[in-house]
């Protein structure tokens, strides 16, 4: 008699714990749960004048079954990156345009530039990011060895055209000497090459 009991008592509890086990997951064969949403693409959720924060989601379970939500940031740092107009960070453009009166600027990026058409007869006029404007104007080119100078080439008139997007370039803008002047338009800067 013992061992029926022994063997009743032992398939009770058997039965016990399966339920338990059901009860605890909380599932039952027919329950379904619902699928995962899909990780998110990177995108931009900050911006400052020389970064940006890239952020993107994913998505897990938690341990009751809650979908829980992770998130995966990192931040770009470059010079140049963002410019400010009417209080609102956008895009620096490396692009210079044409204006109407046969100029050219630069005004998309936290510094502006300016080119006249013919460098001759104007100057180059950069505006910094804190409001500074400085111009220029090549007069000649010169060579010097620290004892001695002698002037090359003067400046002579060069109508000047746009070259890519960031470039404009005046040629034979010098008499007596065939070279070109380029300058740069970039986000981090400003820069003038003369070519020979």
């Amino acid at each position: 008699m013992k061992t029926k009991s022994l063997i009743l008592a032992w398939l009770t509890a058997a039965v016990l714990v399966a339920q338990g086990q059901t009860s605890l997951t909380g599932s039952t064969p027919s329950a379904k749960i619902a699928p995962l949403p899909p990780a998110t693409a990177y995108q931009v959720v900050k911006r400052a004048a020389d970064s940006r924060v890239w952020e993107r989601q994913s998505f897990d379970r938690g341990l009751a079954g809650e979908v829980v939500t992770n998130f995966h940031r990192y931040v770009e740092l470059a010079a140049g990156l963002h410019f400010q107009k009417n209080g609102q960070w956008l895009e620096t453009q490396e692009k210079i345009t044409i204006l109407p009166n046969g100029t050219a600027a630069a005004t998309n990026g936290q510094h502006q530039a300016y080119f006249p058409g013919n460098i001759y007869n104007g100057f180059i006029r950069v505006v910094t990011p804190d409001g500074q404007t400085l111009t220029s104007q090549p007069v000649g080119l010169s060579y010097d060895d620290g004892t001695n100078t002698v002037l090359l080439a003067v400046l002579t008139n060069s109508i000047g055209y746009v070259v890519g997007a960031n470039q404009v370039v005046y040629p034979n803008a010098f008499s007596g000497l065939a070279a070109d002047l380029r300058y740069t338009y970039t986000k981090a800067g400003f820069e003038q090459d003369v070519i020979l």
